[in-house]
């Protein structure tokens, strides 16, 4: 129930890992999804401080870059995309990208690097290294569309994982410890 196949990818856009990953989508998932999903794919790269060779992959691709946005904007375009992709070849922060996804209610299309970042894959977010398996989770997903309650699970799942969580179950660890 999606009009557009839209894929979002969030992070800093100057940094070599965020490149690598973006060079790793262009190169091994986006030509199998753009055959099988056409005119209805959108990539939507969102970040700040591009630089020129992330500009130039976008460009030559016919990605969207929206450089340096408002939290309000990127709110609003984590809102129209179908999956967040994390298309990382080596992780270092990525679990950040992971749950900021989750948090927005967006589930994430990522590489196995990633596998031992996710703990659990809540449905209908997928972990994989085949860009076959990327494009039927987006088929499948952009013919019935994604719940309310599986997006409840999604923001749930990283809201765990919040600061506001952890600070909570270190103050209850410590008063424990403190009280025995």
């Amino acid at each position: 129930m999606y009009e557009k196949t839209r894929l979002i990818f969030v992070g800093s856009l100057g940094v070599k890992i965020n490149f690598d990953a973006l060079d790793n989508f262009k190169k091994s998932f986006y030509p199998v999804l753009k055959e099988e999903l056409e005119e209805n794919l959108e990539v939507l790269i969102v970040g700040s401080n591009p630089s020129r060779r992330v500009t130039k992959l976008c460009r030559k691709a016919g990605w969207k870059l929206h450089p340096n946005v408002s939290d309000q904007e990127l709110r609003r375009l984590y809102g129209i995309s179908m999956f967040s992709i994390l298309p990382f070849n080596y992780t270092t922060g990525s679990k950040l990208k992971l749950l900021d996804s989750l948090a927005h209610g967006v589930p994430y299309l990522a590489t196995s690097s990633l596998r031992d970042q996710a703990e659990e894959v809540i449905y209908p977010c997928l972990v994989s290294n085949d860009p076959k398996e990327w494009s039927e989770r987006a088929r499948d997903v952009g013919r019935r569309g994604i719940t309310e309650e599986e997006r409840v699970l999604l923001k749930d799942h990283a809201q765990r994982h919040s600061w506001k969580s952890i600070a909570r179950l270190m103050f209850e660890m410590l008063s424990r410890d403190h009280c025995a």
